[in-house]
């Protein structure tokens, strides 16, 4: 049972563990289309008016953090098909609804990040100072396993020699939406 962000933490560590050992059985094993899955799934399975759960989903619980992660391996939902507000920093997120918004910049924003790596790499350009640490989603679970053992309890591990200083943590309890997109956004930062 996923009860406490230490739990979470474990939790965490046995995803990135799974996806490691049998990444075939996940339907969205790319990065951006687990953010855009998870972010379809959410919204059709809690938000979308007249769905079973509508509004059944504030507030946010480990619970059901683990929960969302773990549907994000092989489900996913249809298209949203209403507008929904521009999100795009974690900072701006404040309900579900934002949430979801978020994570399909963060998808986005991952596949941007790699065209203009490849670009760059292309043109025979240096391109470590791009945005995202993770190249994939494997490693992105490994980061945040890493991020959250700091976060939640041991603090900062030391930073390489020449590296940027580590996303600093901004209250991830109590958890909320917002603290759940710092988690996103700092797992993708963090060296």
């Amino acid at each position: 049972m996923v009860e406490t962000a230490q739990d979470f933490r474990t939790f965490l560590s046995v995803l990135s563990y799974d996806f490691v050992r049998s990444s075939e059985q996940w339907r969205n094993r790319q990065l951006p289309d687990y953010l855009h899955a998870w972010a379809r799934w959410l919204y059709a399975s809690y938000l979308e008016p007249g769905s079973p759960d509508c509004h059944q989903i504030d507030p946010p619980t480990w619970r059901g953090f683990a929960f969302q992660l773990q549907q994000a391996r092989t489900r996913d939902g249809p298209p949203l098909r209403r507008r929904l507000p521009t999100v795009t920093s974690w900072r701006q997120v404040t309900t579900a609804e934002n949430f979801v918004v978020f994570l399909g910049w963060l998808g986005d924003e991952f596949r941007r990040d790699q065209a203009e790596l490849a670009t760059r790499a292309a043109q025979g350009l240096w391109a470590a100072e791009l945005a995202w640490t993770s190249e994939d989603l494997g490693s992105y679970l490994d980061t945040w396993v890493v991020w959250s053992a700091w976060a939640f309890a041991d603090g900062p591990p030391p930073s390489p020699v020449g590296s940027s200083p580590a996303p600093q943590p901004e209250g991830v309890e109590p958890l909320s939406w917002r603290s759940c997109a710092g988690q996103l956004f700092a797992a993708s930062r963090y060296e």
